[in-house]
């Protein structure tokens, strides 16, 4: 799991910093994702070789040191028995469940074609117009989303698009990212004192939940970050444990992905300060290093959309521009909504709208109880909230990776 994890924020990584610098150098074509591929490997096979060399420079020839190898046929009796170990936690119940979500996340993603509404409506359309363009560049369009939305997922969908002249395939990124939370979850409740058993039945029933499962095979990026913050917290405690700068180094451009993808994720940096904080004096054992991987998880972060969005509209984030829905909420109001609206909308049962009975005299009556709570001053604050607490929203009828929480069946056990 962790080299999975590793490849993949090292991958994501390479994608979203060789799509800002062929931007810059408007390069943004084929033949400069080639490059950057080479590039990359050239560096990948050098950190391999010189690895190895240091490994054999140190390797002891001794006889003590000889007698520690493996005899003929221990080498393959040890796949063996690793084998066996996996298909008896594959027996289990739990496993069992994710793998099935899986598969069928996996074949609904190759059966039916991607239409999730965000996506659709503007972070397809501006990777279109980036690869026309040869760079990312100030669209002119009444949607301002297009231009001042964090692109972290639009890098990574960039050359797939490119190379295959399709979004068919676009709902890998997620369903990739949707195997390793089993792992994720797990070693950082372990790590964070649960124990192992409690922590193993979690990492299945939360990886599960319907935000993760629906988005599966999807193009939707709101839970698309679970995986970067959950490495960039696992990375970090594991840097802490076992003093590793590299383990701090790869949590740190975790953590800068998972504010790439979108500027409301800004305030998740925080759990990756705190468990980082401790380890923090590592970066002084590589200092040249740690600046370049900075560098780098600076370019991969929200830093680079935030200075364009300043440098065309004068503030970071503007939410009151033509083609967004202006949101001036105070904090407080703003926490005291959640508060509400996050419960309403985890325990809401599955299929309500397909239910007669339960959406006539249930969901209708709620939605209007919400509608003449809005029009209250009680209410007013939260009216800046898009369908604030109604029970289907505008684009999403019924339940949807665009408006689903982790289910009321997980909520439930949540609260036992």
């Amino acid at each position: 799991m962790l080299i999975a994890v590793r490849t993949w924020i090292l991958l994501s990584v390479l994608l979203v910093n060789a799509g800002w610098i062929l931007s810059a150098i408007q390069q943004l074509n084929r033949a400069g994702y080639l490059v950057m591929a080479g590039l990359a490997g050239g560096a990948l096979l050098y950190g391999w070789c010189s690895r190895r060399g240091r490994a054999q420079a140190i390797r002891l020839p001794s006889e003590k040191a000889a007698g520690r190898l493996l005899p003929a046929g221990a080498l393959k009796e040890l796949l063996r028995a690793k084998a066996r170990a996996l298909r008896l936690r594959l027996r289990r119940r739990g496993p069992q469940l994710f793998l099935a979500i899986a598969a069928l996340s996996f074949l609904s993603g190759c059966l039916y074609p991607a239409l999730n509404y965000d996506a659709n409506a503007y972070r397809l359309p501006r990777v279109m117009h980036w690869l026309e363009a040869g760079e990312w560049h100030w669209i002119h369009t009444f949607d301002a989303r297009m231009n001042i939305s964090a692109c972290g997922m639009e890098w990574l969908s960039a050359p797939l698009i490119l190379f295959t002249h399709t979004d068919r395939f676009l709902f890998l990124i997620n369903w990739v990212s949707f195997l390793m939370l089993p792992g994720l979850l797990f070693s950082v409740f372990t790590r964070l004192q649960v124990r192992p058993r409690v922590a193993w039945w979690w990492m299945w029933i939360l990886a599960s939940g319907w935000c993760f499962a629906l988005q599966a095979s999807s193009i939707a990026n709101d839970s698309f970050a679970a995986v970067y913050i959950l490495a960039a917290v696992d990375l970090a405690l594991r840097a802490r444990e076992k003093k590793s700068v590299s383990d701090l180094w790869l949590s740190l451009l975790a953590a800068a992905l998972c504010t790439g993808t979108k500027q409301t994720n800004l305030p998740l940096a925080l759990l990756w300060l705190i468990a980082a904080w401790p380890s923090f004096p590592l970066f002084r054992t590589r200092p040249l290093r740690s600046v370049l991987v900075l560098l780098a998880g600076l370019l991969a972060s929200l830093a680079p959309i935030s200075l364009l969005n300043h440098a065309h509209t004068g503030t970071w984030l503007p939410l009151d521009i033509n083609g967004i829905g202006q949101l001036r909420l105070d904090p407080f109001w703003g926490i005291l909504g959640n508060a509400f609206y996050i419960p309403a909308q985890n325990l809401l049962p599955p299929l309500y709208d397909l239910i007669p009975p339960f959406y006539t005299y249930w969901v209708i009556s709620w939605n209007e109880m919400m509608r003449q709570f809005l029009a209250t001053s009680w209410g007013a604050p939260f009216a800046s909230f898009q369908n604030f607490g109604f029970m289907s929203s505008v684009y999403y009828p019924g339940t949807s990776e665009g408006n689903v929480g982790l289910g009321a069946g997980i909520c439930l056990l949540i609260f036992i």
